[in-house]
C-alpha cells in the first residue's frame, strides 16, 4: 500500500486563515463597539437642557411603563424636584418641554422655600438681578381713644355711624410701594414712591372759656370729613368748636409722647388743656368701658408715664372717672392707686389741677362720697368732678357737690368741676343714650360759683354710652340731635 505523499506548505496556509479570521473578527467588533458607543448609552447618563432653577435637579422619568422592551418612555416629559433638607425631596408636577411659541415670554418658575441650613448663592435662573426695593414704612398715626371706650356695638342706624375714629389726629396715608421690575426686563430707572397725601388741615386751635380747643376731637373731625352733609354745621358749630377733654388710656401706644403732644399744642395756642386719665385697673368693673392696666403695678408706671409727658405746664387733670363711685370690683388697692397718681402728678406738676370722681347727684350719698374721697386721696388734690357722661342739670350738681364740701369740712382748696357736656335739658332718668337731651353750658374757667373751679365738657357730645352704639363711638345723628335740642 502507497504513503500519502504530505504536504508540507498546507499547515503554514492553515494557521494564516485563522489569523485573518481572527483579526477580522477582532476589527469588527471593536468596530460595532465603537459605533453602538457613538451612537446610543445609557439614558439615566444623559444630561437633559432644562430652563429649572439652579437649585432643582432636571431628569427623565426612569420608570418604564408595563409592557416589557416594547414599551417606550415619554421623552417629552421632564420631572423637577427641588432640594430638600438633608436629602430629600417632594417631588413638583411635570412640567413639558416642548418649547414656547416666539414672542410669548416663559412663565416664571417660583422658587422653593429651603427647608436645609445651607442656602445656594447661585443665581436662579429667570430671576431679575435688581433686588426687590423695600416697601416704604407706613407711618403710624397716633390713635387717641374715645372718652369711654369699649368693643363697639352694632349701629342699629347704620347711615348714621361714623368710621372716624373719636378724638384721633386725621391720620397719614403710607405711599404706594414700589414693584420691582419684571424678571425679563433689563433694570429700570427708579421709582420715585407717590409723596404722602397731606391730611385736610384742622382749623387753628383757639381757645373756650379759657380752656384748649382741641381741633382733633370727633365732632370736629366727622364735620370736616363730611362738609357736605347738612348736619355737618350744627356739629362743628355747636359741639367741634368747644373745649373737649382728650382721654387717655390703654390704647395710647406711647403714652408719654401723647400727652406731650396734645399739652404742647394747648400751650401754643394759650388755653389750658383738659386730660382724662382713664387706664385703672378693672375700669368700669368689666361693663360698657371694660379695661385698664392689668394691675396697680402696671398702673402705676403707666401714670409715671403721663406725668413725664405732662412736664411742669398747666393742665386740668380729670382723674379716672367712675373709680370711686363705682368701686364695687375693687378693693384698698384702687385707693391707693389713686393716692399715689394724685400725689405723683401734683409734685411733679406744679401747674396741674387734679379732680377725683364723685359720681353725680342721683348717685352716691353726700356723705359716703366724702368718706369715699378722702379714702382716695383727695385732700392732696384739687378736688373733685361730678355728672362725667351724665345728663344732670348744673344747678343739682353743684348743689350736691355743696354737700360733699360740707362733709369734708370744707377744706381750703378743694373744689368741684362739673361735665356740662349734655345736660343742657337735664336728666329723665336714664342714663343710656336717652332721647330729648341737650348739651349744655359752654366750657369755662369763670361759673360765677365759688365752689365750682370750672364747667367742663369732658364727655364728648355724640359719642355713645352704649346703647346706640357702642360706648364712645361717635353717631353723627346723636351729635346733630344733641346740638339741636
Amino acid at each position: 500500500m502507497d504513503t500519502p505523499e504530505r504536504d508540507t506548505n498546507s499547515e503554514p496556509k492553515q494557521r494564516l486563515v485563522w489569523w485573518l479570521v481572527g483579526g477580522a473578527l477582532l476589527v469588527g467588533a471593536v468596530v460595532g463597539y465603537v459605533v453602538s458607543t457613538s451612537l446610543g448609552g445609557n439614558d439615566g447618563d444623559q444630561v437633559v437642557a432644562t430652563n429649572a432653577p439652579a437649585d432643582a435637579v432636571a431628569y427623565a422619568d426612569p420608570v418604564s411603563p408595563p409592557g416589557g422592551d416594547d414599551a417606550s418612555a415619554d421623552d417629552s416629559t421632564l420631572t423637577t424636584v427641588p432640594q430638600g433638607a438633608a436629602g430629600s425631596a417632594e417631588q413638583a408636577p411635570t412640567a413639558s418641554t416642548e418649547p414656547e411659541p416666539e414672542g410669548v415670554p416663559a412663565e416664571p418658575v417660583s422658587e422653593p422655600s429651603q427647608t436645609s441650613a445651607e442656602t445656594s448663592t447661585e443665581p436662579v435662573v429667570g430671576e431679575s438681578s435688581v433686588p426687590d426695593s423695600p416697601a416704604p414704612a407706613a407711618a403710624t398715626p397716633t390713635n387717641n381713644a374715645p372718652a369711654t371706650p369699649a368693643t363697639p356695638a352694632t349701629n342699629p342706624d347704620t347711615t348714621t355711624a361714623s368710621t372716624v375714629a373719636p378724638n384721633s389726629p386725621a391720620p397719614t396715608v403710607a405711599p404706594t410701594p414700589t414693584t420691582a421690575a419684571p424678571a425679563a426686563a433689563p433694570p429700570a430707572a427708579p421709582v420715585t414712591a407717590a409723596p404722602t397725601p397731606t391730611p385736610k388741615p384742622a382749623p387753628a386751635a383757639p381757645t373756650s372759656g379759657g380752656f384748649y380747643v382741641d381741633p382733633y376731637n370727633s365732632a370736629a373731625q366727622w364735620a370736616r370729613n363730611n362738609a357736605s352733609d347738612p348736619r355737618a354745621g350744627a356739629i362743628a358749630d355747636e359741639i367741634g368748636s368747644q373745649a373737649i377733654a382728650r382721654w387717655f388710656g390703654e390704647w395710647n401706644g406711647d403714652v408719654r409722647s401723647d400727652v406731650n403732644q396734645y399739652v404742647t399744642a394747648a400751650q401754643a395756642a394759650g388755653g389750658v388743656p383738659v386730660l382724662v386719665v382713664y387706664n385703672i385697673p378693672d375700669r368700669d368693673c368689666g361693663q360698657h368701658s371694660a379695661g385698664g392696666a392689668a394691675n396697680v403695678g402696671e398702673y402705676a408706671r403707666w401714670i409715671d408715664e403721663v406725668v413725664a409727658g405732662l412736664g411742669n405746664r398747666p393742665a386740668t387733670i380729670v382723674l379716672e372717672p367712675d373709680a370711686i363711685a363705682l368701686n364695687d370690683c375693687s378693693g384698698s388697692e384702687r385707693n391707693d392707686a389713686l393716692s399715689s397718681a394724685v400725689v405723683e402728678i401734683k409734685s411733679s406738676c406744679g401747674q396741674c389741677r387734679v379732680y377725683l370722681d364723685a359720681g353725680h347727684s342721683n348717685w352716691v350719698g353726700a356723705n359716703e362720697m366724702a368718706n369715699r374721697l378722702i379714702d382716695a386721696g383727695v385732700l392732696n388734690a384739687d378736688g373733685f368732678f361730678t355728672n362725667v357722661s351724665n345728663y344732670n342739670h348744673t344747678s343739682d350738681e353743684a348743689a350736691f357737690g355743696q354737700q360733699v364740701l360740707n362733709a369734708l369740712g370744707n377744706p381750703a382748696g378743694i373744689a368741684q368741676v362739673i361735665d356740662t357736656s349734655r345736660n343742657g335739658n337735664g336728666g329723665n332718668g336714664e342714663w343710656c343714650d336717652p332721647a330729648g337731651r341737650a348739651i349744655g353750658d359752654d366750657p369755662t374757667l369763670n361759673t360765677g360759683r365759688s365752689t365750682v373751679d370750672a364747667y367742663v365738657w369732658i364727655k364728648v357730645p355724640g359719642e355713645a354710652d352704649g346703647c346706640l352704639a357702642g360706648a364712645g363711638q361717635f353717631v353723627p345723628q346723636r351729635a346733630f340731635d344733641l346740638a339741636t335740642g
